[in-house]
């Protein structure tokens, strides 16, 4: 992958895209499949270069660094090949859990509630269940 990346480097017109390419965040790993949009499930299956990189939290754009290793496949005469970036985390699901000791608003979340219930119109009963306030409904 590294020769990959410093060849996009060298010879990308979209540099920026390239760029992100060598940073550390995107040093994950690079393979070729066959792959389907899954909102367009009657299309064909098309070859493409699947790049699993961790993305923190910045300006980057995935759209330049895919649009750079396309440009450098199709240099090599890799012709008809679709590019996808993955985050590995998108694999993980969401995980929900409840507010804990650690959370900065754990001392605070009873009153940050009854604001939010407030706001909307609820009132909280003595279990904790809202109910309508003064003739709204659900």
């Amino acid at each position: 992958m590294d020769s990959l990346k410093k060849t996009i480097f060298a010879r990308s017109p979209t540099r920026r895209g390239a760029t992100d390419l060598l940073n550390p965040e995107w040093n994950e790993k690079a393979t070729f499949c066959y792959r389907r949009c899954i909102h367009e499930g009657n299309m064909q299956q098309a070859f493409t270069c699947l790049i699993t990189a961790r993305k923190g939290d910045s300006d980057k754009k995935w759209s330049d660094a895919a649009r750079a290793v396309r440009h450098f496949l199709r240099g090599k005469a890799v012709n008809g090949i679709a590019v996808e970036i993955i985050d590995p985390r998108l694999y993980q699901g969401l995980a929900l859990s409840s507010c804990t000791h650690e959370d900065a608003i754990y001392h605070v979340r009873s009153e940050v509630l009854h604001q939010i219930l407030e706001k909307i119109g609820f009132e909280r009963h003595e279990f904790g269940e809202p109910f309508p306030v003064q003739g709204h409904t659900r």
